[in-house]
């Protein structure tokens, strides 16, 4: 047997830690242990793993985010030229300073749509009031509207078209950050040549997201002050986001490979089984 794409969460470690017994009992049933990187082979080590390799992420061989043609040339013939700040995959804590920075970023002038897709989009409603309260335009993906040229904020309630958002933004803060959730996965931005902007919790892909900044330069905010600041930065400059995007493209594909180092493990094990 063979545990494949292996990740344990500093939570999951502690946890199974304390019935440390029965964790070195289960792992030690697996022959070998396909880690995601080396803080989880460390992790399965120390529980009782008889074997680890590492080997990645299967994230990393999967596909771009599909996206409809069609409802994509909608949306860029309802936004036109203006700039997009995107909040994806958003918790319960980060509405609020989201919000906060998209009023921020509102000059007399000019001011960029703001795109939240919350993570679970039965919130959509819950977040379109928050939004209004605070007297900004809304339009609401859920209720079936577009953007129109005097909409500040488009709540994106729908499943399964983040590939969508990330085709139209230069930049994307990745939500579950500026809360301890622990962040979301930042290859599905990078894979499409979107910049990866995050806050500080990112425990959840901390080797990715370390592997993605370092290869930006930039990216890692402490607070909505900070977040508002580089959004600020990257829509002003629009050639400094698609720069940024294009290296987070090319650290994301160094990052694959995953799924050929699972077949061969698996392989091998099938020919060593038969042979025994």
């Amino acid at each position: 047997m063979a545990l494949i794409n292996a990740r344990l969460s500093e939570r999951s470690f502690r946890g199974w830690s304390r019935v440390a017994g029965v964790a070195k009992r289960l792992l030690s049933c697996f022959d070998e242990c396909l880690a995601q990187d080396n803080l989880v082979a460390e992790r399965l080590r120390r529980l009782g793993a008889r074997s680890v390799r590492i080997a990645g992420s299967l994230k990393a061989d999967s596909a771009p985010l599909p996206v409809d043609a069609n409802a994509l040339a909608r949306f860029l013939t309802a936004i036109g030229p203006r700039p997009i700040f995107l909040a994806a995959s958003t918790h319960p804590g980060e509405e609020e300073q989201i919000l906060k920075v998209a009023q921020d970023l509102r000059t007399p002038h000019a001011s960029p749509l703001t795109v939240i897709v919350p993570r679970h989009p039965f919130r959509g409603p819950e977040i379109e009031r928050m939004a209004v309260d605070r007297k900004f335009s809304v339009k609401r993906r859920g209720a079936n509207a577009l953007p129109e040229s005097t909409t500040e904020v488009y709540i994106a309630d729908t499943l399964g078209e983040l590939g969508l958002f990330y085709r139209t933004a230069k930049f994307a803060f990745l939500g579950g950050s500026l809360i301890p959730h622990g962040g979301q996965n930042p290859l599905e931005p990078a894979r499409l040549g979107t910049a990866v902007v995050t806050g500080p919790h990112t425990e959840n892909f901390k080797e990715t997201f370390d592997i993605l900044l370092s290869a930006q330069g930039e990216g890692r905010v402490q607070n909505a002050a900070q977040l508002k600041a580089l959004s600020h930065k990257l829509i002003c400059a629009p050639d400094e986001a698609a720069r940024l995007g294009a290296l987070a493209k090319d650290a994301a594909e160094r990052l694959s490979g995953a799924l050929a180092r699972s077949v061969e493990l698996a392989e091998t094990l099938l020919i060593e089984h038969a042979r025994a």
